[in-house]
């Protein structure tokens, strides 16, 4: 026999609804390893969350085929199930965005504090030259006076 006209959503809805509580948990990985300094970590997690974001892709794309137009989908919504686990996802999905918020400002901070160890490594490497001890032969800056 076929699927009711309610399965296969609830089926769909249940399945985003596991993805989206995936990629909340990846998204609070991702912040413990900013706040870590964990780049490769960092680096590994939000691979991983795209391939769970390209896989939402994908049931958006069946759901959108079933829910095709705003009174289909409200037919839908009418069923109690369907509502509820709309509503849990929204929840979910307001949850990603506070811990993605949250990533972003610590992302910045971490940024900049790798910003600012570059630059005083380029100015240390710059006075290092100077002095020829750095790739670089003394033909400017350092000159010492060795008269007797």
């Amino acid at each position: 026999m076929g699927e009711n006209k309610e399965q296969k959503p609830v089926k769909l809805l249940t399945k985003k609804k596991l993805l989206l509580e995936e990629i909340l948990n990846t998204t609070k990985d991702i912040g413990e390893s900013v706040k870590n300094k964990k780049s490769a970590d960092i680096l590994k997690l939000l691979n991983l969350r795209q391939q769970k974001i390209d896989e939402l892709d994908a049931i958006d794309k069946d759901l959108s085929g079933i829910f095709g137009d705003i009174q289909k989908a409200k037919k839908y919504f009418d069923s109690e199930k369907l509502e509820d686990l709309r509503k849990q996802i929204d929840d979910i999905l307001c949850n990603i965005k506070k811990h993605d918020d949250e990533n972003r400002k610590a992302a910045m901070s971490f940024k900049q504090e790798i910003s600012k160890k570059i630059k005083n490594i380029k100015q240390t490497s710059s006075a290092m030259k100077g002095y020829g001890i750095v790739n670089k032969d003394a033909n400017f800056g350092a000159f010492i006076d060795t008269k007797k």
